[in-house]
């Protein structure tokens, strides 16, 4: 029997096993098996790090410090041209080898790929800016027209920087963005000050903008200051960008850098933010006051104070019927709300939210604020007051709801009543979670009832997680 002869089971078994650079040579081996390492989606992703980093029994006795950095040398004939690959995710640091690896990979690859995501692990990269130049341009060979033709459409979900400048191709092909101008560590409120010089990078490798810093080389700090100007008269934008994806320190109007963001980024209609701040409600302001053609909006926020162990006071923090507010009359095309943290709602929520029928994805769930737990106890746990009446007739005013995970309070028993009355009234829901804060609900809901509500693929009913 040859290997050939295998049936495709057998061989999806194989294959499973298999590095990205050892699938490729299979998929050269004949037209099945491309056909079947293409169709199964086996070379989606070439994660460098995984792939690349030599064994630890290679390296044994080798410095943990120094392991980080020994990578596979890479010869002329390590990758080979795959046939038909027309989509890949690349997973890679910002280290130099990376890029450099990347890099080769596209110069093999890259003529018949029409879709690029570039990705990277989150928090990974804690090397200063400095060692980077324009030789670790990873954007230039992903636009070039002679090592890719045939892109069409790329994500960068990548931290910075990979790129020394955008080009103008990169400008008609991005669709997707993930930027993080922040500082590595979420848990220490003095890297606020780290985030400027991040933030003027940024504008810099957009280009079409004149950046004066006239700051003293020993201040590294942020503050407001006439010292950095920046003349964005002639900034370019990325026209099919709509989602944005933003981890920074800083996102206030401060220097007008939101006002620059959507110059560079003005049709944005997905925007996931990731911040740090004293108060929830200041950065909800600048999104509904900038953002009004939000479809969809996911925000976590940290606290900081300057001082990494102050206590803090949660009024600031809470997630109330005022911020729901802001956000429902201000963002009329809303489709998708996800925000988490310490929640205070009565029905007045419910009611707001009853003012969009076409929100499809609702997810307010307290899972406390990252980071931190309340041990003071002069400070209150928020209190969430849903009555049984209101969420009827909120399932009644989402027809549309896709998916709900909501904390419905301290005096709401979700009994199975309620939930058949509340199930009918929302035909397309298929993902529901409710968090409830007795301490026994394992006999709220049985298995009949679930088995009696097959559009539901995600159920639930259990504590709130801090």
């Amino acid at each position: 029997m040859f290997l050939n002869d295998f049936p495709t089971e057998i061989l999806n078994q194989i294959f499973t096993h298999l590095s990205f650079i050892d699938l490729s040579y299979c998929a050269n081996v004949c037209q099945r098996w491309n056909s079947i390492v293409i169709n199964y989606n086996y070379l989606t992703t070439f994660n460098i790090e995984q792939e690349m980093t030599i064994p630890h029994d290679e390296y044994q006795n080798t410095s943990s410090f120094h392991r980080k950095l020994i990578y596979r040398p890479v010869t002329s004939n390590l990758f080979i041209f795959v046939p038909n690959l027309k989509y890949l995710r690349i997973i890679v640091k910002k280290e130099k080898e990376d890029l450099k690896i990347a890099k080769q990979l596209l110069q093999v690859q890259g003529k018949t790929l029409e879709k690029i995501i570039v990705d990277s692990p989150p928090y990974s990269n804690d090397e200063p800016d400095e060692r980077f130049h324009d030789e670790t341009d990873l954007i230039h060979d992903l636009t070039d027209e002679l090592i890719t033709p045939n892109l069409r459409e790329l994500i960068l979900n990548a931290r910075l920087p990979i790129v020394s400048i955008w080009n103008e191709k990169s400008r008609q092909i991005i669709r997707k963005v993930a930027i993080d101008v922040g500082h590595q560590s979420q848990s220490n409120c003095w890297s606020c000050y780290y985030s400027f010089g991040n933030w003027l990078k940024f504008f810099e490798m957009c280009g079409g903008m004149k950046i004066t810093d006239n700051r003293a080389d020993h201040a590294p700090f942020f503050s407001p200051s006439e010292d950095v100007q920046i003349d964005s008269t002639n900034v370019k934008s990325f026209p099919l960008v709509e989602y944005l994806s933003l981890r920074t320190n800083i996102f206030r109007n401060q220097n007008g850098f939101v006002d620059l963001l959507l110059k560079i980024f003005p049709n944005i209609k997905q925007f996931e933010l990731e911040t740090w701040t004293q108060e929830y409600s200041s950065s909800i302001d600048v999104i509904v006051d900038n953002l009004i053609n939000l479809e969809h909006l996911k925000v976590r926020i940290w606290w900081c104070c300057g001082r990494k162990y102050k206590h803090y006071s949660l009024e600031q923090l809470y997630i109330n019927d005022n911020i729901i507010n802001k956000i429902i009359s201000k963002l009329p095309k809303l489709l998708s709300i996800d925000l988490e943290g310490h929640l205070e709602f009565s029905d007045t929520c419910l009611e707001i939210l009853n003012n969009n029928k076409n929100l499809k994805n609702i997810i307010l769930k307290h899972g406390g604020i990252a980071g931190h737990k309340i041990n003071d106890e002069s400070y209150t746990q928020p209190i969430i007051h849903f009555s049984e009446n209101a969420l009827i007739e909120f399932a009644k005013s989402h027809p549309l709801l896709d998916q709900l995970e909501i904390n419905i309070g301290q005096s709401m028993v979700p009994t199975i009543g309620f939930l058949t009355k509340f199930i009918q009234h929302c035909p397309k829901l298929k993902i529901l979670k409710l968090y409830v804060v007795e301490n026994d609900v394992s006999l709220l809901v049985d298995d009949k009832f679930k088995t009696s509500c097959p559009q539901l693929e995600t159920f639930y009913v259990g504590i709130s997680k801090e």
